[in-house]
């Protein structure tokens, strides 16, 4: 009698663990909420504030639910007359009614060698101007960008750097990219002060360096920076969508790049010697660069499988559950061949919801 109430008891038991993991499964489930993602995209080449963005591009944006647009402002460049100096400025949306349904975030990008060069009151001077130009934009502006590929060497100029811009926005917040070596690496070039950093998955490798592997985007490569440790500042992420050509010479060293439209007018001269390689058959002479018999021109590119690798790769870099991913950036190639795939918009292709 006693062993059956013993065998009953245990069998109860067993019932209610049994229940108990169900409960906790469907609890866990329910408790699980999805990742909050912002879409957004970089505009980073010439445009004319009267018409800024064309009628297909408005079209894009708004099938892709894109609310943020990361849009270049100017670079900061140095030279030993000028020291530091803005070059390549762009424009900024002018239209009021654009700036009523898109976050336009002002971008500058600031060469490391300004860091490495110039002195404390340069610095500050340059974020008064950069605060300034940021602020007579649009009073409304909630945020801004600085993109800098800093040092273990610069990172003190930097650093000091972006904390009087900091000063300068009022509040306005600051933010700034970060490349994956410093990402993996902030005991050697540190944790910027900014409000947010937005992680860059793309350019792992120099194409001033010639290799078979895709300078753009290696999966692999990107792999090798997963770390256990959650960086220090909320991450936001940028996507590669987009593609140059690279011209090394007979000893395949890096020359410069081409745009593809001259490339175009010279397929004659070009032979393939790999999916995404020609060789130079015959001397001519592409803008700006003449190029001898033996030169090789690279054509990198990410196609849609590549950017849904690169977005899969998110998931072991996050620290937060609310975050934006911005492709970099909108051009007439991403427009004409990448914009649906299986009638998809294409974040709705790549972003797995």
């Amino acid at each position: 009698m006693k062993r059956m109430k013993h065998v009953t008891i245990l069998r109860d038991m067993k019932r209610i663990l049994y229940m108990s993991f169900i409960v906790l499964i469907v609890v866990g489930c329910t408790d699980s909420k999805p990742d909050t993602i912002s879409n957004a995209i970089y505009v980073w080449n010439e445009r004319s504030s009267y018409n800024y963005f064309s009628t297909e591009e408005l079209s894009f944006l708004k099938e892709n639910n894109i609310k943020q647009i990361y849009c270049k402002l100017t670079d900061v460049s140095w030279d030993e007359v000028n020291h530091a100096y803005p070059n390549d400025t762009k424009e900024l949306p002018g239209d009021d009614v654009l700036k009523t349904f898109l976050t336009i975030i002002p971008c500058v990008f600031i060469e490391n060698s300004v860091m490495l060069k110039s002195t404390k009151p340069e610095l500050e001077y340059m974020a008064k101007k950069i605060a300034s130009r940021v602020k007579k934009y649009d009073s409304k502006t909630k945020s801004c960008q600085i993109d800098c590929d800093w040092s273990a060497t610069s990172k003190d100029q930097y650093f000091y750097f972006l904390t009087q811009l900091k000063k300068q926005l009022d509040s306005i917040s600051l933010t700034a990219t970060l490349r994956l070596y410093q990402y993996k690496y902030p005991e050697k070039t540190g944790v910027p002060p900014v409000d947010r950093a937005m992680l860059m998955l793309y350019n792992f490798n120099s194409p001033v360096v010639y290799r078979a592997e895709n300078s753009i985007f290696d999966e692999g490569e990107a792999r090798k920076y997963i770390t256990d440790a959650k960086y220090a500042l909320p991450l936001d992420f940028a996507l590669p969508a987009f593609s140059w050509n690279v011209v090394y010479n007979e000893e395949n060293k890096f020359v410069g790049f081409l745009k593809t439209e001259e490339l175009n007018e010279k397929t004659t001269y070009l032979k393939s010697v790999s999916d995404n390689t020609y060789e130079i058959i015959a001397d001519t002479s592409i803008d700006p660069y003449y190029l001898r018999k033996g030169y090789k021109i690279k054509i990198e590119t990410i196609n849609q499988e590549g950017l849904k690798d690169a977005y899969g790769l998110i998931k072991s870099f996050k620290n937060t559950d609310s975050y934006t991913v911005a492709l970099f950036d909108l051009n007439a190639k991403l427009l004409n061949t990448q914009t649906k795939e299986n009638n998809q918009p294409l974040y709705e292709s790549i972003f797995i919801k």
